[in-house]
């Protein structure tokens, strides 16, 4: 009768250590991105770990489209600004290193953003409006605003760069936009306007200088 018992435990063992054994198989699986990854913006504001099925590529223009922009940017119409050295994640194109965006909306700060919840506003409304989002500051924002910023441009949720003056006056930009620089009380109270934002026909970010095209 001992024995019958003895083997039964055994039995309940090796099916508990299995089941154990599934579990961790499972959680393995889902890849659940730890606590300390940036999170993603969704449509409604808040944050989410749910990643979309495809990552950005970026790949150099066809010669034919870079000449029409080499041709485009040479033009004295076209209005440049000093700014910092181009963060890699935002990259659109290699070879050379460039943002590109056309038709973009434009959010000018007079100061840094602090975080990723100050810019969520503007961040619907070009999800919204189904437009590029260029985020420029006078000096470099929190590294938690651009990693997140990054995941979203990296995981195609928006095309978005965020980019800071190199002489960290943005005065003759927002005036060339014909907009007025928002200031963190004015991103945190919400309700930012379309008009409240550049719209230039084409910008492009390469090497150290901003180029925009109205």
């Amino acid at each position: 009768m001992t024995g019958f018992w003895l083997v039964l435990a055994g039995c309940l063992l090796v099916l508990l250590a299995a089941a154990l054994r599934d579990r961790r198989n499972r959680l393995l699986h889902t890849g659940r991105p730890t606590p300390s990854q940036p999170s993603q913006l969704n449509p409604s504001g808040s944050h989410s770990d749910r990643h979309p099925p495809t990552q950005r590529v970026v790949r150099p223009l066809s010669k034919a489209d870079a000449g029409e922009l080499d041709s485009l940017l040479s033009d004295e119409s076209v209005s440049r600004f000093p700014i910092a050295p181009l963060d890699p994640r935002f990259l659109t194109h290699r070879v050379p290193d460039r943002i590109i965006a056309q038709h973009p909306l434009v959010l000018v700060c007079d100061e840094a953003p602090a975080g990723s919840r100050e810019i969520v506003p503007v961040f619907q409304l070009a999800r919204r409006l189904e437009r590029p989002l260029m985020v420029l500051a006078p000096e470099p924002s929190t590294a938690e605003l651009a990693d997140t910023l990054a995941v979203n441009h990296r995981m195609q949720i928006l095309d978005v760069a965020l980019l800071s003056l190199a002489d960290g006056d943005v005065a003759d930009l927002a005036a060339t936009l014909q907009i007025t620089p928002l200031s963190r009380g004015e991103l945190q109270a919400g309700g930012v306007t379309v008009e409240q934002l550049g719209q230039p026909r084409t910008a492009v970010a390469e090497g150290e200088t901003l180029h925009l095209v109205n």
